[in-house]
């Protein structure tokens, strides 16, 4: 409720319109008000508001103690609940906040603890955000917290780390987050600028485990659990590559909050490959868009766009991971120089404000000097990605001399705004004397044939062999002078749910090819599939012998050859078919 509006100290009258989380609070200011003129609004309010502020008691998983509270506030429009704003992505300010508590809890909020003071048996804490922030940024929780600290050691200046975690939570916090003063060193050196709020903070602050992280500007709250190990390393990766992309510069609408979720995403592989306990980056982009392909439509059932999603469908994959594979191949396109000098110069234009795919776009022609409407109009204004089918043959010219004949085919459906795509595509052609050569062939047309010529016999091509593209590729025959021995067809892995919760299925099809492309069902060699670890350590072995029928499925119930319990983290399945091997990735979460 309001009890009084004021404009520069002298009561106004207002009128509050509309209901609920778009209500608007109209004042009259008494007259017009000059551009660039500054001005005081005071809004004297009370009460308990419906959303935005959250209560909860405390649950440390051991015991439920019902007399300690947890407050905190919510995202991503949350903030309009608690405190009269402009409420919008595209505006940012400069936040002061006052918040008093009895002087057991502590208070942590959105920038720099600059006093605190007692007022009888309470305290109050005056929180300052000295950096431009958005509405939904600015948070603030409570509880009886301890802190952990840390520092941040940059050129010869250090900036604080604090948590802000339960007493049951502090050891494990400090295994949990031990990196981070390590992933802001890599990622203020990756994008030439150093952490955006130096001068205030860094920190994670733990709330109840109701299963997210949300990158709030200089302090990031984590309400899922913190384990006495790295399990989630790239989370806490993701949420801090938000301060640079999304805290300070900020998406101008939720149509562009790719600009966000994407680039924080493809952050996680960038760091996955400097961290010693993570994948090289080429893995996990493959995990990144294999995850997406398997779940890209799930909201809706249908493709849609990166830019501007429906209702419903914002914070899910194809935001996310798509979002990140974007960012992957245009590092393709334009080479690894240029790319990271595109993020620098993207972020040191729009740090601290606001930014849209256009500004993006802006910067990646300015910086690469080339034209990348054709890039960005196919992966960022409209929906889906190709789904290849190749072929190819060879004839000998010479004992010397070869050609290879290639046929692709993009065989994705055009429905739902899904194109044909343009994209250069790496082509492998080795022989079985151990010769190898790389093609490059720009792929626009449905039907679309290409010659390439090589100095050894062909033994066989490998599609896109770095995996720069997003896609399905399907290898549908090969014609050759000579009949072949028996080898697979086409063989598709699919592992779901991933992540796992415990039980993983393992399902794959398998097509078998004799001389003459005779398919057969009844393949003698047998099909293994095994479980691996990060470090390479045999898990699991889950051997097939009788495997005629065409799709077979397979349970890993999260448990190795003794029977035992398996630790939540990243798992590889490896399936051997004969010399045919395939390897994808499994996330174990309980």
């Amino acid at each position: 409720m309001i009890d009084s509006v004021t404009v520069n100290g002298v009561l106004a009258s207002y009128e509050r319109i509309g209901i609920g989380p778009d209500q608007i609070l109209r004042v009259d200011l008494g007259g017009t008000i000059p551009a660039q003129d500054s001005f005081r609004l005071g809004v004297s309010y009370y009460g308990r508001p419906d959303a935005g502020i959250y209560y909860s008691s405390y649950n440390d998983g051991l015991t439920y103690v019902m007399n300690i509270p947890w407050l905190w506030t919510d995202f991503p429009v949350g903030a309009r609940y608690w405190f009269p704003g402009k409420d919008a992505f595209y505006d940012k300010a400069t936040v002061e906040l006052w918040i008093t508590v009895p002087s057991t809890y502590e208070v942590v909020a959105s920038g720099r603890l600059k006093s605190i003071d007692t007022i009888g048996g309470n305290w109050r804490y005056h929180w300052v955000s000295s950096y431009q922030i958005p509405t939904w940024y600015i948070v603030f929780a409570v509880s009886d917290y301890v802190i952990v600290r840390d520092s941040f050691l940059y050129g010869d200046s250090t900036m604080p780390i604090m948590h802000w975690v339960k007493h049951a939570d502090s050891i494990n916090a400090l295994t949990a987050f031990y990196n981070v003063p390590d992933m802001l060193h890599f990622f203020s050196d990756l994008f030439g600028h150093r952490y955006p709020f130096f001068e205030e903070k860094f920190g994670f602050v733990k709330l109840p485990n109701i299963g997210w992280a949300m990158e709030n500007q200089t302090n990031v709250f984590w309400a899922i659990p913190i384990p006495p190990s790295h399990h989630f390393e790239l989370i806490v990766a993701h949420e801090i590559a938000h301060q640079w992309w999304g805290c300070a510069v900020t998406p101008n609408s939720i149509r562009e909050i790719w600009l966000s979720e994407g680039f924080a995403t493809y952050c996680e592989a960038l760091y996955s490959d400097h961290w010693v306990g993570g994948v090289s980056y080429h893995d996990y982009m493959a995990y990144l868009m294999i995850y997406y392909m398997n779940n890209g439509s799930r909201a809706l059932g249908h493709p849609f766009p990166m830019y501007d999603p429906p209702d419903g469908a914002v914070w899910t994959t194809t935001i996310y991971e798509k979002g990140a594979s974007v960012l992957h191949m245009l590092r393709r396109i334009v080479g690894d120089t240029l790319f990271f000098e595109i993020l620098a110069s993207f972020y040191g234009t729009h740090k601290y404000s606001s930014a849209t795919t256009s500004d993006f776009l802006a910067v990646a022609e300015s910086v690469s000097g080339q034209d990348l409407d054709w890039f960005f109009e196919q992966w960022v204004y409209k929906a889906g990605y190709p789904e290849y089918e190749y072929s190819f043959s060879w004839d000998s010219l010479s004992p010397d001399s070869f050609r290879v004949n290639l046929l692709i085919e993009q065989v994705q459906s055009q429905d739902w705004n899904v194109p044909i795509f343009k994209m250069p595509i790496d082509i492998e052609i080795y022989s079985s004397t151990g010769d190898t050569a790389l093609f490059v062939v720009w792929n626009s047309l449905e039907s679309q044939s290409f010659t390439l010529f090589v100095d050894s016999k062909p033994e066989g091509l490998r599609f896109d062999p770095g995996n720069w593209v997003l896609k399905r590729a399907t290898f549908v025959g090969i014609e050759e002078e000579e009949d072949y021995e028996l080898g697979i067809r086409n063989y598709e892995l699919t592992v779901y749910p991933n992540p796992s919760r415990g039980k993983t299925v393992i399902s794959y099809r398998l097509s078998v090819i004799g001389k003459n492309s005779d398919p057969i069902t009844d393949y003698l060699s047998p099909i293994t599939i095994s479980i691996y670890d990060l470090t390479g350590r045999l898990i699991r072995t889950l051997p097939i012998t009788d495997h005629r029928s065409p799709i077979t499925e397979l349970t890993w119930d999260g448990r190795d050859n003794q029977g035992k319990e398996v630790q939540n983290g990243l798992y590889f399945t490896k399936s051997e078919i004969g010399s045919f091997v395939q390897t994808t990735k499994v996330i174990l979460i309980r």
